[in-house]
């Protein structure tokens, strides 16, 4: 799978070679999130209980895309598809079905070592930073997702790879939805995380920050705008400290961040400069969906839509790239003064289209 994702503009310095002083090579993706990276793993089993007979609430598609939560790819999608790494679903390897039929339901964790081989997506919808869920009914956490992986190592009887980059990203079910103010807990549960996968043998992670919770739809709606921003503020700055803690623990250990918040908070404030010309309402309400969703921001209450999760996987490709994350089969590239002018020629382009806005 392909997808062609929105424009975004580079540094010179990033169009040349990467920032860090030796580049990180991965042959392996795994992601442990939310709603925001599944790619199917809720409609997947919820699917699957209603073949058994179990009825649970299926996301609706359409309007929903293919399982996502949005009206197209996600921004995991679009930044393994500009890498060239194609994800599994973890419900797609699953021995049998991926529920097991009990009232009510459970997910099947049931991998038979297949997860240690492949690039998995392990995002689960509704997922909190623990081993809860914002839906009672799947019971699925990002510690849970984690777990599961780690329990297929073992039966793999092998160790996490070293070469695999491992993405993380949790924290807003926690707080949108789940009701805490404090972040404490979610921090925690994200050190555990790490630590966890660390110990078996992880080393390269990638973690974004939060966005600002309290500019989404639902916070604006249910007037916890002031709240939610001041809780998204202290988890980030949490994120730094445990980044400091997590490179004091493993001395090896890469840990490559991404300024979500920062993204967010630029498209907030202009967002004539993205594409955007709604950024505080969402496109698909209980009225239907309107009629431009591409220039929405969220697609519903709490989600971006596509437009908006191609800008966040193109912005975290920049960031990876210039952190110097690549692929293994990729070869660096070799600098060249061809190379040098097509980097001045885009920089003065950039320049030339910014003074003409002017």
């Amino acid at each position: 799978m392909k997808i062609t994702a929105i424009a975004t503009g580079f540094s010179l310095l990033s169009l040349l070679y990467p920032l860090s002083a030796e580049a990180i090579q991965f042959n392996q993706i795994y992601v442990f999130s939310d709603s925001s990276a599944d790619p199917g793993n809720v409609f997947n089993v919820t699917s699957a209980a209603n073949s058994s007979g179990l009825p649970v609430p299926i996301t609706p598609s359409p309007p929903y895309f293919e399982g996502r939560f949005s009206n197209g790819y996600n921004w995991i999608d679009i930044l393994t598809s500009e890498l060239g790494v194609d994800l599994i679903p973890s419900t797609e390897l699953t021995v049998g079905e991926p529920i097991i039929p009990s009232i009510p339901p459970a997910v099947n964790f049931n991998f038979g070592g297949a997860t240690a081989t492949n690039s998995v997506n392990f995002a689960f919808g509704g997922a909190q930073t623990g081993l809860g869920n914002v839906f009672p009914e799947l019971g699925v956490g990002v510690l849970t997702e984690i777990n599961g992986f780690i329990n297929d190592l073992n039966v793999a009887q092998t160790s996490a790879n070293p070469d695999a980059l491992y993405i993380v990203w949790a924290g807003n079910n926690d707080y949108s939805k789940g009701g805490l103010r404090d972040s404490t807990e979610p921090i925690n549960n994200l050190f555990t995380g790490v630590t966890a996968l660390a110990d078996a043998g992880a080393r390269n992670f990638f973690i974004p920050n939060l966005p600002d919770l309290g500019k989404t739809p639902r916070a604006i709606i249910q007037g916890e705008a002031a709240e939610l921003t001041q809780v998204s503020a202290e988890h980030n700055a949490g994120l730094t400290t445990m980044f400091d803690d997590l490179r004091l623990t493993y001395d090896d250990i890469n840990i490559i961040p991404f300024d979500l918040a920062s993204l967010f908070q630029e498209v907030i404030t202009q967002p004539d400069e993205f594409g955007f010309t709604n950024v505080t309402e969402p496109c698909f309400t209980e009225l239907g969906v309107c009629s431009n969703p591409d220039e929405y921001l969220f697609w519903d209450d709490i989600h971006p839509t596509a437009q908006g999760h191609a800008l966040w996987g193109d912005y975290a490709y920049a960031a990876l790239q210039d952190a110097g994350v690549e692929p293994k089969s990729v070869p660096e590239p070799a600098f060249s003064i061809p190379l040098l002018l097509m980097g001045i020629g885009f920089l003065l382009q950039s320049t030339v289209r910014y003074r003409n806005s002017l």
